[in-house]
């Protein structure tokens, strides 16, 4: 493997990794992390029912039978009325109605009732709702994530080969479709002597390059569809570090009502990357 130019101590490098470890894990557990993930509900256009009732269109694990409706009109806009006497409230108001434009951006408009929260997604020509419940069992019955010891020979120097201009990718998801992604460049490194590429993506308001990466490991000690990676943007020179030890599990590894991108076949390595977390194995509770 191919060592950092720049290496931390040790025990430093340890500590460090440790913090953002612990950090990962708690921002899973988090009432509104991924792990309170309840549902996840593509809209038809015209007029839908929500609630618990077995007779509603879009079916709320709890709650009471009926809550309202949502209409989806064919601009994107999304209408929400909430039945006489549900409770539903929106950073802290009552509510009773809400339109919800196709520009406004997601998590905006949130509406709670108890420990439910939920609001409008949308994925290219697709609208829907995410439902989250801070008593999902889910976050119950979490105990962390495994992960390879952290190891300095895992922090990769790598050579950033900027895209000019920038180019578009289609990438699979995991709801069998694909989403376009910006390509700001590609990393250039190698581990154990072995030349690797990977495409790094630019990502609407986050300053660091985005990387979506399958490796040998994948489907055996780590996820299957492949993990996440954030790496500072390059120096002056185009040098570049990919700390693998920070290599994460994407949402799609806790809950099946997430939206992942997946790696594109440019993004998988046929040598093992024996860092980051491992595969998460679900407890039954």
């Amino acid at each position: 493997m191919v060592l950092m130019v720049a290496v931390l101590p040790a025990d430093e490098f340890v500590r460090e990794w440790q913090v953002w470890h612990e950090q990962r894990d708690a921002n899973l557990r988090k009432a509104d992390g991924w792990l309170s993930l309840a549902g996840l509900f593509w809209l038809r256009e015209g007029e839908s029912s929500f609630g618990s009732g077995e007779g509603c269109d879009v079916r709320f694990p709890r709650g009471p039978s009926r809550m309202g409706t949502f209409r989806l009109q064919d601009d994107g806009t999304v209408t929400v009325a909430i039945d006489a006497g549900v409770g539903v409230m929106r950073e802290g108001v009552p509510v009773t109605s809400l339109v919800i434009e196709p520009s406004a951006p997601e998590g905006r408009d949130v509406l709670t009732l108890g420990s439910l929260r939920w609001y409008v997604i949308r994925r290219d020509d697709r609208v829907g709702i995410r439902l989250k419940d801070s008593d999902n069992p889910a976050r119950a019955a979490f105990r962390g994530n495994d992960a390879y010891p952290p190891d300095p020979r895992w922090r990769i120097a790598g050579r950033f080969e900027a895209c000019d201009p920038q180019r578009k990718r289609r990438v699979p998801t995991a709801l069998g479709t694909t989403t376009e992604m910006t390509v700001a460049g590609v990393i250039a490194f190698a581990i154990d002597g072995q030349p690797c590429r990977l495409e790094a993506y630019d990502e609407e308001a986050e300053e660091r390059l985005f990387v979506i990466f399958r490796d040998a490991t994948s489907g055996h000690e780590t996820y299957g569809a492949g993990r996440y990676l954030y790496a500072d943007r390059p120096d002056a020179t185009g040098a570049v570090i990919l700390d693998f030890n920070r290599a994460y599990n994407p949402p799609c590894a806790f809950t099946h009502f997430a939206t992942c991108s997946y790696p594109p076949k440019e993004n998988h390595l046929t040598v093992p990357v024996l860092a980051g977390e491992k595969t998460y194995v679900h407890e039954e509770k």
